[in-house]
């Protein structure tokens, strides 16, 4: 499927350094929702995230701690009462079997932790033993992804890029430009390259297999022609394709080759141009969480599936906050948060 031209514009004459082409794709709604059959694995109305670990154990960030699911069934919790730094868990994101990242909401005081390593030690959550306290311009960490190859979490902040190391070092922050906003999505290429999703632009920092934080962001661009960009979610598919949402400006494809950008609005199938998180399947069609219900998008024909609760559907609310693919098991399930809670999806 060919996209159709839309408008080429050239961002260097705002200070950056690379312009791009962009070009509106052509998709087919869905016309009806689709069956949704989903297992409830938190019910709370305060969940903010939920991915899986290696080990397929679940880590749910909320608004009272964390929680995790187990494979069989089993769960624990950890909140500030019993050790960990703040109630306040904006993401939890898993590691190695056992493993996970959180991070913060607001931290003020002087000498907060803003992410913690948990591991799940004899079915209890144990915090690590030293805090993890980044410099003092960041006060709060909203996303994290693991870098498998790497065995380090890439952490995205109040100001840009962060990292924690395999060895347990807590690397300080990064940004491209100035201005520089929140980071709320981070994707790794093989190679070991970054790509930083944040509030104005989306770029790429040049760390390789050794996560130089000294090195260049190149490229640094703006996949949609507005002036902050509010992206959410950021992944890279197989091709080398990176695939950005935004909270208000809807969903884009980026070829790093050609600067060659392709979006989806409402007209070309978007639930909603309110686009809180993205994923990739394994079949190569992207999940689309949205404030309007969950999209699925099949690349190659433009279609959509729509889910939306009601109906043959276990989608507990039509704000879809987080998903995540766990590719930790066979066959894969999608981790979707909700407003109302958070269930796995292990259909087609």
């Amino acid at each position: 499927m060919r996209p159709v031209p839309l408008v080429a514009l050239l961002v260097a004459a705002c200070g950056y350094p690379h312009g791009v082409t962009r070009v509106l794709a052509t998709g087919t709604p869905a016309t009806v929702p689709s069956p949704f059959p989903a297992t409830a694995l938190y019910p709370g109305d305060d969940a903010r995230g939920a991915s899986a670990d290696l080990g397929g154990n679940v880590w749910i960030a909320t608004a009272a701690g964390v929680r995790v699911v187990t494979p069989s069934g089993g769960s624990a919790t950890l909140d500030a009462a019993a050790g960990l730094p703040d109630d306040d868990v904006a993401c939890a994101t898993g590691g190695k079997a056992g493993e996970a990242v959180v991070g913060f909401g607001p931290q003020l005081a002087s000498g907060s932790s803003q992410i913690d390593l948990l591991t799940l030690e004899g079915g209890q959550i144990q915090s690590a033993p030293k805090a993890f306290v980044l410099t003092g311009e960041i006060v709060e960490a909203n996303y994290a992804a693991y870098d498998v190859a790497r065995d380090q979490f890439w952490i995205g902040t109040n100001e840009g890029i962060s990292l924690l190391s395999a060895a347990g070092d807590a690397i300080e922050h990064r940004h491209p430009v100035h201005p520089h906003g929140m980071t709320l999505g981070v994707a790794i290429t093989p190679s070991g390259d970054v790509w930083d999703a944040d509030q104005f632009e989306l770029s790429r920092l040049n760390a390789g297999p050794s996560a130089d934080f000294a090195a260049t962001f190149d490229p640094i661009l703006q996949p949609f022609a507005q002036a902050e960009q509010d992206l959410t979610s950021a992944f890279v598919d197989g091709a080398g394709d990176v695939w950005a949402g935004s909270l208000v400006h809807g969903l884009c494809r980026l070829d790093p080759k050609t600067y060659e950008v392709t979006t989806w609005d409402l007209a070309t199938g978007l639930p909603s141009l309110s686009v809180q998180s993205i994923a990739l399947d394994p079949d190569g069609t992207i999940w689309v969480g949205t404030d309007s219900g969950l999209g699925r998008l099949d690349p190659a024909t433009g279609s959509w599936r729509l889910y939306q609760p009601g109906g043959a559907s276990d989608l507990p609310s039509l704000d879809v906050i987080d998903v995540v693919v766990d590719t930790s098991r066979d066959p894969r399930r999608v981790l979707v948060t909700t407003a109302a809670g958070v269930v796995s999806y292990a259909g087609p």
